[in-house]
């Protein structure tokens, strides 16, 4: 095969790609919306599942079979965006503490 019948190869694969994940697009921003919580980061999560999946895009017989494929790394996206953002709550309410105060009473464990 010569050079250029490969660079074509490729670029069919791609567009082929880019077109059965462009069908896809509405459910995996569905779900991205139900693991995050919120409409915040969908578009982060779609973006990065993108990435991810077009560096070794796969082949299957069956569209199902594609859609299940890019649904779960969109859930790992998502799940990432998700505790990233868990990270940055943690301490975000400080003046709980005053109002929750705990104190240790005699035969407690410790």
């Amino acid at each position: 095969m010569s050079e250029d019948g490969v660079f074509t190869e490729i670029l069919e694969e791609t567009s082929e790609f880019e077109t059965e994940f462009s069908r896809c697009r509405g459910l995996l921003e569905f779900i991205a919306m139900r693991v995050l919580g919120g409409t915040d980061g969908i578009d982060e999560a779609v973006e990065n599942c993108f990435r991810t999946a077009s560096r070794n895009p796969q082949s299957f017989e069956y569209e199902g079979e594609f859609r299940s494929w890019l649904l779960r790394m969109l859930v790992d996206e998502a799940l990432k965006i998700r505790r990233r953002e868990n990270r940055h709550q943690v301490g975000e309410f400080p003046w709980t503490a005053k109002y929750w105060k705990v104190s240790v009473q005699d035969g407690d464990p410790v």
